[in-house]
């Protein structure tokens, strides 16, 4: 009963957070560099409260991938691309304007959404799109592996509600056995946990960010979208992200991918 309890609250949790505005934290990351992740897209969330961010991955000149619920729930109008500081007016950016009606397309279990490009979109140094993960890289292929999670937000070592920086964090992937323990009434194999023992970790309100690992070209491969966080900096449960290998047929359909 206890971790049931504990699976509703953080599904509320996240459901409250896009709502009420708290901001997404990359937590203890470091300043990403311009260009260093040009595959990172900044959603623009606006609420009664103000505005909200969500993160998401570019996968094409075409396509946006990021968290069902950042769509569903967020209903965002602005995706900034080849952004690493939110103050920065740099012709490096490129501002979307999105039409929830027409550019949302929904998983069948809406966990995951994509965004439809509607405008010429030119590749750049500062935005690139990354690799969509394969079959290859199951579970026990990408146990122990680093990768990187990229998002919006400050260090929880400072008081502040948002950050004008693109921040990251690398963390190794972790045993579906440690993730089943940590969140046993709604893990599944759907789903992958990397580490978050050093404090390093995503709060709610950053869901939609990649989690990604290079190959051996040095090519960016991205495995998962963040889901949920026990808590921000929590260093005893995992970080959850969805396995995007479980998606793999829906989003190369949705994108005419063969």
């Amino acid at each position: 009963m206890k971790f049931l309890l504990t699976y509703f609250l953080i599904q509320a949790t996240i459901r409250i957070t896009l709502s009420n505005s708290i901001s997404p934290r990359i937590a203890y990351g470091d300043i990403a560099e311009p260009g260093q992740f040009p595959y990172h897209v900044l959603f623009k969330i606006d609420d009664d409260y103000g505005y909200n961010w969500c993160g998401g991955v570019l996968l094409s000149e075409n396509y946006i991938l990021t968290a069902g619920d950042c769509l569903e729930i967020g209903n965002p109008r602005k995706a900034y691309l080849g952004i690493t500081n939110i103050s920065d007016a740099s012709e490096n950016i490129v501002r979307l304007s999105i039409d929830p009606e027409t550019d949302f397309i929904l998983s069948p279990n809406g966990k995951l959404g994509l965004v439809k490009i509607n405008q010429n979109l030119k590749f750049s140094d500062f935005i690139k799109p990354a690799i969509l993960t394969d079959l290859t890289l199951t579970q026990e292929n990408l146990q122990g592996k680093y990768a990187t999670l990229t998002g919006f937000g400050v260090p929880l070592t400072r008081h502040a509600d948002t950050s004008k920086f693109l921040r990251y964090i690398e963390i190794p992937i972790v045993s579906s056995d440690i993730c089943e323990k940590s969140y046993p009434y709604f893990f599944d194999n759907t789903f992958l946990c990397a580490s978050s023992a050093e404090g390093k970790s995503f709060c709610f309100g950053d869901q939609g960010g990649p989690l990604v690992i290079k190959d051996s070209n040095d090519q960016n491969i991205v495995i998962g979208i963040a889901y949920a966080q026990g808590y921000c900096g929590d260093t005893k449960s995992p970080g959850t992200y969805i396995r995007l290998t479980s998606y793999l047929d829906w989003i190369k359909k949705t994108m005419n991918l063969k």
